[in-house]
């Protein structure tokens, strides 16, 4: 065989091999952006029954009743490390939801967003493994960010129901220290009687988070709403400054172009309903000192999230 048809089948290998890596890619990521099975979102009283050590994880097992009096016993998707999972002790009762039909998987509900977790564990529920551990936070990792089948759609995308609780890089202390740390802003005077009536119009700050995105950079601006007080608007940005500053940060938008992609993150999402009228945004290169108009577009998925695909732009005025 000569050296040039040898070279001809390498670089032929070499294009099948990619052409294949790329479709098993591609079949991943569309079947992680399928909605997880059916939930049933009524809260069942479960009982702790023991745990289960599943490669490094440990999982805690409980036992409930659903809705057809058959009693179930499954693991918490919910990933609980170091002390929190002492609180998981045999006999104790907590707040689940689990699918509508059997998977060997439940959900902590709403009622306990203060616990602190450590990730998920939803192995065969879409693909054969699915999991995620990080550093503790509180909230839940699953409800309001990813989908569930049945909880409808929008241009036949899988609607995210519910509010996010569960974000990176301890927003919560964040908006603490921000309370007596504030630093005078330079706001752009006189504060308009009147804003357009699609959108809203801020004051823009920098921001010192800047994420990768493909070829070039993708830099976040501070937002605030021109009718926030200043001293409201001082703890807003100090808040956003420190917790941006967090490597932990980045991992609140989500990976492009998977489901988790944010284009806007509001403060009051971050710090609690007291932070309401901030907003920080990515992909936004708009010079500080000067205003933004954030208006929604015709995307839908997150009812509980409006502005999280929003549209950002330089105002005029």
């Amino acid at each position: 065989m000569s050296d040039d048809v040898l070279e001809y089948l390498i670089g032929v290998g070499a294009i099948v091999v990619m052409i294949v890596f790329t479709l098993i890619v591609r079949r991943a990521e569309a079947t992680i952006r399928k909605p997880l099975p059916a939930l049933d979102r009524t809260a069942r009283t479960a009982t702790v029954v023991g745990t289960q050590p599943d490669r490094g994880i440990m999982l805690v097992e409980v036992e409930y009743t659903d809705g057809d009096g058959m009693v179930r016993r499954e693991c918490l998707a919910d990933v609980i490390c170091g002390p929190e999972l002492d609180r998981f002790a045999i006999g104790t009762t907590w707040q689940v939801y689990g699918f509508r039909k059997p998977r060997g998987r439940c959900l902590l509900t709403e009622t306990h967003d203060d616990l602190p977790r450590n990730g998920y564990h939803l192995d065969s529920l879409r693909i054969k493994h699915e999991r995620i551990v990080f550093e503790a936070r509180d909230g839940s990792s699953v409800l309001g960010v990813l989908p569930f089948r049945g909880d409808g759609t929008v241009g036949g995308s899988p609607v995210v129901a519910g509010r996010r609780t569960s974000w990176p890089g301890h927003p919560a202390s964040a908006w603490q220290w921000a309370e007596s740390s504030p630093a005078p802003l330079h706001r752009r005077r006189p504060t308009p009687r009147t804003v357009p009536i699609d959108g809203v119009l801020c004051d823009v700050f920098s921001s010192p988070l800047t994420m990768s995105a493909g070829d070039s950079d993708s830099e976040t601006r501070i937002l605030v709403d021109v009718h926030v007080p200043d001293e409201k608007a001082a703890r807003i940005v100090a808040a956003f400054t420190s917790w941006a500053s967090d490597p932990a940060a980045r991992d609140a938008w989500g990976p492009v172009p998977l489901a988790l992609f944010y284009v806007v993150i509001t403060a009051e999402e971050l710090f609690g309903p007291d932070a309401a009228g901030g907003y920080i945004a990515r992909d936004c290169s708009i010079e500080p000192g000067r205003r933004a108009l954030i208006t929604t577009g015709p995307d839908r998925e997150y009812p509980d999230a409006p502005l999280r695909r929003a549209h950002v732009r330089e105002a005029s005025r």
